[in-house]
């Protein structure tokens, strides 16, 4: 049996399960209205691009905080935590980060997870063709997430890998340019010493003798 026979024939047990599907959070608490909440890329209102876009700038808002905190605060703390609950809001260590951003990758998975079973079917044309259309945008749809996510993972490990070298480099750069500083400061004072000296004359007649002249 092809898929659209398959499709016709079972036509009133798709829409019983669509049924279903949207009756049955709320006759048991409405549990996945509280995770849609809970989750900011499950609005189904949004094109796959712009869920990907909207992930990407709160990746890109998150990192700018830590990076922020880890750059202006006199002795930001860096410390390795001993688990994921121990990472506070002013931890700003790459453990903690990478804890953040994988949560965000998390929803984003969850959220295209729950949108795999989308089918539109066009209005226009026979009904053969109308689900042919239909099944090669799910396809296509289906392969430009799996795309996007892989993308996501790679931004999402080079981001951290550059977090990390920010956090480990840092604290030198800071020395380097006290010691910048140091180095400019002994160069003026040496340079004022110098031309105190100047004012004195280069030579002194008959410099061994005891008598004045």
């Amino acid at each position: 049996m092809s898929v659209i026979n398959y499709v016709k024939n079972n036509s009133k047990l798709f829409l019983m399960s669509l049924i279903i599907g949207v009756a049955m959070p709320q006759l048991f608490g409405g549990s996945l209205a509280v995770n849609v909440l809970e989750n900011p890329y499950t609005d189904t209102k949004l094109e796959v691009e712009d869920v990907f876009v909207k992930y990407h700038l709160n990746v890109n808002a998150i990192t700018n905080q830590y990076l922020e905190i880890l750059i202006t605060e006199e002795d930001p703390v860096v410390l390795f935590p001993q688990n994921v609950e121990d990472c506070a809001s002013e931890n700003v260590s790459t453990f903690c980060l990478a804890d953040v951003l994988n949560k965000e990758l998390r929803d984003l998975e969850t959220a295209f997870a729950e949108r795999s079973d989308e089918f539109e079917i066009p209005s226009d044309g026979d009904l053969e063709n109308r689900i042919d259309a239909a099944l090669k945008q799910t396809a296509d749809r289906q392969l430009l997430i799996n795309d996007e996510l892989e993308v996501a993972k790679m931004t999402l490990d080079l981001t951290l890998e550059t977090y990390n070298q920010i956090q480990l480099v840092y604290p030198l750069h800071k020395e380097f340019l006290t010691l910048i500083e140091n180095l400019e400061d002994y160069r003026d004072n040496l340079g004022a010493l110098r031309a105190v000296i100047d004012g004195f004359p280069s030579k002194f007649n008959d410099a061994t003798t005891i008598h004045c002249k």
